[in-house]
């Protein structure tokens, strides 16, 4: 398997390459926007330029990048992989277009534990519906995007799951009120990813923690991902379709 790299030279990238290299996957391009330049590595600055040297495309960049390089392989098709948080429904219709073709796979957070989060709130649902919950997410301070895609993930499968009635309300200024759930974002230093759900009920409070302390945790699920899905059929994935397989 040759994968391509897409926003090498950003945190994630460099990840993903040194993980890559670890685990004794080849790396068959390399690729960055135009004008990024580094002395130990050769980028291409156009997906398309890279597509004969890669079997699968990996992610991590911007809402506007990840847009205009799917449109790209929507025309040349390869199997995708893609981390990118921050995104909206023009992102996911492309997706769709480009999963007719070849297997696409989509996680605004490429760590298996996070999954398993998620996994206990579906297994445990109808013990959590008196339950309330708040969220709590901390990242670097260079972070784009608030609140992270993974704190949203995780409000979506509690709406889904444990209570449809949900909304959330990004901070709070003023008295919880039925089905509000609060999601708290903050901005520290260089920590990869931290979140922490708060499930209450009265006087009991279960809280689970998920702290990241590399971004190779991230790099090691995506490559996880990529081994699978370049093998599947065309369509669009999610952990839940690659850990149902496992």
């Amino acid at each position: 398997m040759k994968i391509g790299i897409i926003g090498a030279h950003g945190r994630m990238g460099k990840a993903l390459s040194e993980t890559a290299k670890e685990e004794g996957i080849e790396i068959g391009a390399l690729i960055e926007k135009q004008g990024v330049e580094s002395e130990n590595a050769k980028y291409f600055y156009d997906i398309r330029e890279a597509i004969p040297y890669c079997d699968i495309f990996l992610e991590f960049t911007t809402p506007s990048a990840t847009l205009e390089n799917t449109k790209k392989l929507i025309e040349n098709p390869k199997p995708y992989v893609v981390g990118t948080t921050g995104l909206e429904d023009i992102h996911f219709n492309e997706f769709k277009r480009l999963s007719e073709k070849v297997p696409v796979f989509y996680s605004p957070n490429m760590s298996i534990g996070i999954h398993i989060i998620a996994g206990f709130l579906n297994k445990f649902s109808k013990f959590l519906k008196d339950f309330e919950l708040e969220i709590m997410e901390i990242h670097h301070t260079k972070k784009k995007d608030a609140p992270s895609g993974t704190a949203l993930y995780l409000f979506n499968e509690w709406k889904e799951n444990v209570n449809k009635e949900a909304k959330p309300v990004f901070g709070r200024r003023e008295k919880k009120e039925k089905n509000e759930v609060a999601i708290f974002g903050l901005r520290v230093g260089n920590t990869p990813g931290e979140h922490t759900l708060y499930i209450s009920k009265g006087d009991e409070v279960i809280e689970i923690k998920h702290k990241v302390y590399s971004r190779k945790v991230f790099a090691r699920g995506a490559l996880f991902v990529a081994k699978r899905i370049i093998n599947m059929e065309k369509g669009f994935y999610t952990f839940k379709d690659i850990l149902r397989e496992v």
